[in-house]
């Protein structure tokens, strides 16, 4: 089951790489490609900080949180949780459990965020 959906994954970036190719060859539309091809290097440094940041939070909420809730009771739940929280933002079963480190957690996570 998880070699399929490394094999689609791989599918979809190949399609995505040709359609980009393909679109480079059109006048109007080589702009995108072009555009992409001068921020890779800003987008790779933004995803590694970010990624960076989002692993930071994911190992304190597993040391902060991960005896009181299931989602932070791993590093990989944590990992998706912190994840959901950043896009959702539905901070409150957080706060329920651990009240203080809940909302210093939720508030520097939102402020280090936007």
């Amino acid at each position: 089951h998880g070699t399929y959906w490394i094999f689609q994954t791989f599918n979809c970036c190949m399609l995505l790489l040709r359609l980009l190719i393909t679109v480079r060859r059109n006048k109007r539309l080589a702009i995108v490609t072009d555009t992409m091809i001068v921020g890779a290097s800003d987008l790779l440094h933004f995803f590694l900080v970010f990624s960076l940041v989002q692993g930071g939070y994911a190992v304190c909420g597993l040391i902060l949180f991960g005896d009181q809730l299931k989602v932070f009771s791993n590093l990989d739940e944590a990992l998706h949780s912190v994840a959901y929280l950043s896009v959702i933002g539905d901070w409150s079963k957080l706060i329920a459990v651990a009240h203080l480190d809940g909302k210093m957690h939720s508030a520097s996570m939102e402020l280090s965020i936007v």
